[in-house]
C-alpha cells in the first residue's frame, strides 16, 4: 500500500503541481469508474461550486439514466 500523501505527490509530479487531497479523490474515483463501468458513463463534470467552495461531480450517463451527482468534502 502507497502512503495517501506520497500517492498525492506522484499524481502532480510530471507537471510539477502540487495536487489537493480532494483533486486526488476525483482522480481515484474516476479510475474506478473507467474500470468498472467502462461503457455506462462516457464523462463526467467536475467543477468548483462558489457558494460553498467545494468539488461538484456530475456524471453524464451514456443512456437516458439521471443523472448522478457527487460533493466532494
Amino acid at each position: 500500500m502507497v502512503h495517501k500523501s506520497a500517492k498525492t505527490v506522484h499524481l502532480g509530479a510530471l507537471s510539477g503541481t502540487i495536487v489537493d487531497e480532494k483533486i486526488y479523490k476525483m482522480y481515484e474515483v474516476a479510475a474506478y469508474l473507467r474500470m468498472n463501468f467502462p461503457h455506462d458513463f462516457r464523462s463526467a463534470d467536475f467543477s468548483l461550486d462558489p457558494a460553498t467552495g467545494e468539488w461538484v461531480r456530475r456524471y453524464k450517463p451514456s443512456g437516458n439514466a439521471s443523472e448522478l451527482v457527487k460533493v466532494f468534502r
